[in-house]
């Protein structure tokens, strides 16, 4: 479960709170910055955005809390991720962009596509404290569904739209927003027609896109490194190597790959070590990271077998590899592709 969140969301929050007549002073007695969220790109503790969604159910009991929060979401953007995906060429390259930056945003988050025929759907899966508050479900997605409309300029026919909890809600609530009411499943999720995500992005810039996307990717590695500048150069040299170094699993169990990471940052082995501890972490833990977002990218994005995909990170056996994304991600490689297909 994350401990921190990308300061976009919750300064959102906190303006739809004043904006709802909450006071400054009031959201302060729930442990709030009393001045808001300034930086939005900046990283904030999770609890903060719990403490808001908590104040909006309490101050607005009898109101459709997510509704109304999506609805307001989905007139602004959300930092650097959300400018990113505006300059993206179709709503469906949005889509995509923001499914490969949602780490970035909230790494309890986890959205996927699903494409059957001529209908593509769009499932959200977030941390269980804010799927057992049923409101910022919903808010997601009422704000995903309108920001997409405001990407493209017009308004676009949701196919279905499914709750994971029955809606917070009368159902007359959700009609001015999808056109259609909400049924109840297992996984929230929005369904369009195909060719809606073939739609233009109005405005989008190529160039601005893969500039933001750059700044976007920055920022998510500021997250695992805490801002610190050793861990940052140990990604980036494991991002440029991991395609290429045979065997890096076995190489890194007997030490031979943060040793060569260490001798190309001039720094003793030990030296190394020493320095990500008081980083508040190992290379190891970078390793597992890099290893697991590559992963969960070449599960979604490709048909390759799990044993190429194995290779392909340098494990010598595709059952350590399996092993290895069960430890980090509670599911098989196969499973986590079925649920994103």
């Amino acid at each position: 479960m994350p401990n921190t969140i990308l300061a976009a969301l919750p300064a959102a929050l906190f303006a739809h709170a004043l904006h709802g007549g909450i006071t400054a002073s009031q959201l302060a007695s729930w442990g709030l910055p009393e001045h808001g969220f300034p930086d939005p790109d900046a990283f904030v503790p999770f609890g903060q955005c719990l403490a808001l969604w908590d104040a909006l159910a309490q101050h607005f009991p009898q109101h459709a809390v997510g509704v109304d929060f999506g609805a307001f979401l989905g007139e602004i953007n959300l930092g650097v991720v959300g400018f990113s995906c505006a300059n993206a060429a179709t709503l469906g390259q949005a889509i995509d962009l923001f499914i490969r930056l949602q780490h970035v945003v909230d790494p309890g988050l986890e959205v996927g596509m699903k494409f059957d025929n001529e209908v593509v759907t769009i499932e959200f899966q977030a941390d269980k404290r804010l799927t057992d508050r049923r409101h910022p479900m919903e808010a997601m997605l009422v704000s995903s569904h309108r920001l997409s409309e405001r990407l493209v300029g017009t308004s676009i026919s949701v196919h279905r739209v499914i709750f994971g909890q029955p809606p917070c809600a009368p159902l007359e609530h959700y009609l001015p927003v999808f056109g259609l009411p909400p049924c109840t499943g297992q996984k929230y999720s929005l369904s369009y027609r195909k060719h809606d995500l073939e739609r233009p992005v109005i405005g989008a810039s190529p160039d601005l896109e893969r500039y933001l996307r750059l700044q976007a990717e920055q920022i998510g590695k500021q997250r695992v490194l805490g801002a610190c500048p050793l861990t940052i150069e140990v990604i980036e040299w494991i991002e440029t190597q991991v395609d290429t170094i045979d065997a890096c699993f076995e190489a890194t169990k007997h030490g031979g790959m943060a040793e060569r990471v260490s001798t190309s940052l001039g720094k003793s082995l030990r030296s190394l070590q020493r320095q990500l501890k008081e980083e508040g972490t190992s290379f190891q833990e970078l390793l597992d990271e890099v290893l697991m977002h590559k992963a969960k990218d070449l599960l979604r994005t490709t048909c390759l077998a799990g044993f190429e995909i194995a290779f392909a990170l340098g494990y010598k056996e595709p059952r350590a590899f399996q092993r290895a994304f069960k430890r980090w991600t509670g599911l098989t490689p196969h499973s986590y592709r079925k649920s994103h297909e």
